[in-house]
């Protein structure tokens, strides 16, 4: 963990073992400034070390952790290690721009499964769809393309850990998902989807506080389940260094 933290390209790095009282230090910084807050009914949990570590359990729907991470980078690598309970809502939050705006992510899993990645790429459009849901036409939060995989979860997977990594690279306009360090989809960015520069913000992982839209279905992003060691690079990962993070990271037995 400490080798990780001396990376350049680091933009975050929250990991349970810095947590102090309430606050999730940002190992990539040192002035404080974009730790994490543990905000509502978190339960800090044991880890994927068992006893000897500890992780943040979001279950409860008030549960998130609270950052703000400012600047401009180029790509992004996503990386965390999380232990899926249940996938109780539709979708399902990893880490999420607050606002959704231009160049700003989303990290989710879907209930059936299914990881997701997107980029806002312009919320002054206006984009419009009928939802089967809600059974209406329904607005969205403006242009912007959701990359999906195959299912990696099932209910019997309860309680395991993944370590899963999402790399979005403008620059070879391509899109990889990875779970346990082998990659399980690898997508182009087209033309109408393409943005050079990615922003972050005010976020929040394990949940999303700004959802456009009330509907309690989609409202509501809480994951039932534990993260520990969540990382942001503002670069592209190759799947060495992919297959590096998980097989320096995984427990005993992976």
């Amino acid at each position: 963990m400490r080798s990780l933290q001396d990376d350049e390209r680091l933009i975050a790095h929250f990991a349970t073992s810095e947590l102090d009282g309430r606050a999730i230090r940002n190992g990539a910084t040192a002035d404080g400034t974009e730790d994490g807050l543990l905000v509502g009914p978190i339960e800090v949990v044991d880890g994927r070390f068992g006893t000897a570590s500890q992780a943040i359990n979001f279950d409860r729907p008030g549960s998130r952790v609270r950052t703000r991470i400012d600047g401009d980078f180029q790509a992004f690598t996503f990386a965390c290690w999380v232990k899926i309970d249940n996938l109780d809502q539709r979708y399902n939050a990893l880490f999420m721009g607050d606002g959704y705006e231009n160049g700003e992510p989303h990290w989710q899993i879907r209930d059936d499964g299914r990881l997701m990645f997107s980029v806002m790429v312009d919320d002054s459009q206006s984009v419009s769809f009928y939802n089967q849901r809600d059974q209406r036409v329904v607005k969205d939060a403006g242009l912007h393309r959701v990359y999906i995989t195959e299912p990696f979860w099932e209910i019997a997977n309860s309680g395991q850990w993944f370590h899963l990594v999402a790399v979005y690279d403008p620059a070879s306009k391509r899109v990889q998902q990875f779970v346990n360090g082998s990659r399980i989809s690898n997508e182009a960015i087209e033309p109408k989807y393409h943005i050079d520069t990615l922003r972050i913000g005010p976020a929040e992982i394990g949940n999303w506080g700004q959802p456009f839209r009330k509907t309690p279905w989609f409202a509501v992003r809480n994951l039932d389940g534990s993260i520990d060691e969540l990382t942001i690079y503002n670069a592209a990962l190759t799947t060495v260094e992919i297959q590096s993070l998980y097989e320096s990271g995984k427990p005993l037995g992976y």
